[in-house]
């Protein structure tokens, strides 16, 4: 018998659904996915900075 997979992939998660041929939900299942942080050097200060924190205002001249 043949089934149908929809996924649905937003920005914090992921979700799958699987229909039958009369399109009765047979199946579901939902994951959160959690963004991992990065370390990047700030051209101007030249400090590391994590890719999860807010950047301090830089003041140019």
């Amino acid at each position: 018998m043949p089934y149908v997979l929809a996924l649905e992939q937003g920005t914090t998660g992921s979700q799958v659904t699987i229909f039958d041929q009369q399109g009765r939900i047979k199946a579901t299942a939902q994951r959160e996915i959690y963004p991992r942080a990065k370390l990047y050097t700030n051209p101007v200060t030249g400090q590391e900075v994590s890719s999860m924190e807010s950047p301090a205002p830089v003041q140019l001249a």
